[in-house]
């Protein structure tokens, strides 16, 4: 049986390791003595309340399946890059296969407000859009698909 560790005592020990290499999960757990959920939960810390307090961003390599805490630019630049365009394939996802399928069948209160709200996510969109332009990639086919205004 698995020894409960706190949030915040996760964190601080992944947070530790990381200063000293970077790590595969199955790494990180044999060093930390974590499992795979508690060494999840300690990046979600580092991200959440470590990061701000240290300034350390991690980056996540996922060739080598590495994390680590940033050491140069270029690293930052690709991780953000990739969780923008993740967060943009989620967020198309939810507005195409929930609120607009709903919007097209029932006309409640609710649907009544998203649209206000689906002008914003729209706009948010375009401006992922110009800054994975400007840091030299693009928005993801399937993202571009699904922006079509409904």
């Amino acid at each position: 049986m698995t020894a409960r560790v706190g949030r915040e005592q996760a964190g601080n020990r992944v947070f530790e390791a990381m200063c000293d290499g970077d790590w595969t999960i199955a790494e990180g757990c044999e060093v930390t003595g974590l499992t795979r959920a508690q060494w999840h939960t300690g990046l979600a810390y580092i991200r959440d309340v470590l990061a701000e307090e240290h300034a350390e961003p991690i980056v996540y390599d996922a060739k080598t399946h590495r994390y680590a805490l940033a050491k140069f630019e270029v690293e930052v630049d690709r991780y953000i890059i990739a969780r923008m365009k993740t967060f943009a394939i989620q967020l198309a996802r939810i507005r195409n296969g929930t609120f607009t399928p709903a919007r097209v069948k029932f006309e409640t209160p609710g649907i009544t407000r998203f649209r206000r709200v689906d002008d914003s996510v729209y706009r948010v969109f375009t401006d992922i859009g110009f800054v994975l332009e400007e840091m030299g990639d693009e928005m993801p086919a399937k993202v571009q698909a699904m922006m079509i205004r409904s």
